[in-house]
């Protein structure tokens, strides 16, 4: 009589155990040689914007004189197998390799039945009348949406509760492992140096600004966070990051990934990190070694400067597309732009390679609680650079812009075509201070400001800007006159 179907879907370890009638170093029968994490000596990363990381492990290891075939757990399971190398670290020739491969079809109970279809495997059922095992041969049909076996005459569907099978298929391992052929010209004790690139590993800047009740000084954080999804945790690891665009090329190659909950740890340095340029990039290195786990976020703090010199502007900006036509209404009650402007130079306390990130400014209240105020994206700042904070809008000075006139110039036989056209901008001040407020507009064509009743300034071949001061409660009105050929 056929035993009752169970679940054609599930694999579960908790109602299926598979029991492997082998020793444990039989997992690697056709491997000399087997290094583990526990054979390193030294490590190192170097990790970039981009999903990408440059491995060293170096690796105390005792080759045979000939012909080796070394097995290296601990291996990313995001690596790019075709940029491994390994080398000698005493000796650049006293090894060549001959044959490597990557094998990251990893033991699970799913892959191993899949491994033995058409094979026979034993199934252990219990007597229930006497308490006893009874041990069945079995092959195996299918593992198709469940298993179908062939158990003497009858065809059975379900899993057993417990299977045996003679032995692990080959290329099958119970961790990344990756497989190395070489020919070493001595028996020795040697330090390898394996060197890989791996996706999996990221990094990215984040800053906190804190700006002084003035509003003309912000301190500045600097952390990096770390994530690690490559299926191994780096231990003991010298850190390096590096700053800048590398060009890589998209090979589509599709790799078993997993998502899971990321842990999360901050961890602080005593000393300020260093950065160093190198072939256009800038290369960050971290003062002492640290520990990346497996699907760990980690925060790692990179330098501190205070007291830094900041510019805050309040800004309007225009569009182009009101100088083209006649419009009755163009905007009211427009919120003016928050804006700080740093330079980044050593004068100012700062004066560092700063890589690109979120920065989030704060500022504390009457109560000295600390307020969020905005926050904004910075790309790759080089060391005597300006740059700028966007923190959003303001809620009390705002602006109304109409245009008085609009008219065109130009014969109807004239290819150019000439338009002139009259713009008024109220500006209002609702606070217990005086403001100055930057007006720039975006003029298209060949344009020239005809009239106009405050200074301007030409800052682009197609951007004019007024700076105007307001006093506290106070209004301005900007008159101005344009004339464009297009």
């Amino acid at each position: 009589m056929n035993r009752p179907a169970h679940s054609l879907n599930s694999y579960s370890i908790t109602t299926v155990i598979i029991s492997l009638i082998f020793f444990s170093h039989s997992l690697m029968a056709k491997t000399d040689i087997v290094s583990t994490t526990g054979d390193q000596s030294a490590l190192s990363l170097t990790i970039y914007n981009s999903n990408l990381a440059f491995v060293r492990d170096t690796r105390s290891i005792t080759l045979k004189k000939g012909i080796n075939q070394l097995s290296l757990e601990g291996i990313s399971a995001n690596i790019k197998p075709e940029s491994a190398i390994l080398r000698s670290k005493e000796n650049n020739n006293s090894i060549t390799t001959l044959e490597q491969s990557f094998n990251y079809d990893l033991l699970t109970p799913k892959l191993l039945l899949d491994k033995y279809v058409g094979k026979d495997i034993t199934i252990v059922r219990i007597d229930t009348i006497n308490n006893e095992e009874k041990h069945l041969s079995a092959t195996v049909l299918s593992t198709k949406g469940g298993v179908v076996l062939q158990v003497g005459n009858n065809i059975e569907i379900g899993m057993p509760e417990k299977i045996k099978f003679p032995a692990l298929p080959e290329n099958l391992f119970n961790k990344p492992t990756l497989v190395i052929e070489l020919e070493n010209n001595k028996s020795s004790l040697q330090e390898l140096e394996l060197s890989y690139l791996t996706n999996g590993l990221q990094w990215q800047a984040d800053y906190i600004a804190t700006l002084n009740e003035q509003e003309n000084k912000i301190d500045l954080q600097a952390l990096v966070t770390i994530s690690n999804q490559t299926g191994v945790s780096y231990e003991n690891t010298e850190l390096q990051l590096v700053a800048g665009d590398v060009n890589q090329v998209n090979e589509n190659i599709i790799r078993r990934s997993s998502a899971k909950l990321m842990s999360r740890s901050i961890e602080s340095l005593e000393h300020n990190v260093q950065a160093e340029a190198i072939s256009d990039l800038y290369l960050y290195s971290l003062p002492r070694k640290t520990n990346l786990r497996q699907n760990q976020s980690k925060q790692i703090a990179l330098f501190t400067k205070s007291s830094i010199p900041v510019k805050k502007d309040y800004i309007f900006t225009g569009k182009a597309y009101y100088y083209y036509q006649q419009i009755p209404e163009i905007f009211e009650n427009i919120k003016a732009s928050r804006r700080l402007t740093l330079h980044n130079k050593e004068s100012h306390n700062l004066g560092i390679p700063l890589p690109k990130g979120i920065v989030r400014s704060y500022k504390d209240d009457a109560n000295n609680r600390k307020q969020f105020i905005g926050e904004d994206k910075i790309n790759h700042i080089a060391a005597e650079e300006k740059f700028s904070l966007n923190l959003g809008k303001t809620f009390d000075i705002t602006a109304s812009k109409k245009q008085v006139e609009f008219k065109k110039l130009s014969s109807l036989s004239s290819r150019e075509v000439i338009t002139e056209s009259s713009y008024e901008i109220e500006v209002q001040n609702s606070k217990n201070s005086a403001v100055q407020v930057h007006i720039i507009e975006p003029i298209p064509g060949d344009w020239q400001i005809i009239e106009t009743n405050f200074a301007h300034r030409k800052i682009q071949a197609n951007q004019v800007k007024w700076e105007v001061t307001l006093a506290k409660k106070g209004k301005v009105l900007l008159q101005y006159r344009v004339r464009i050929k297009q």
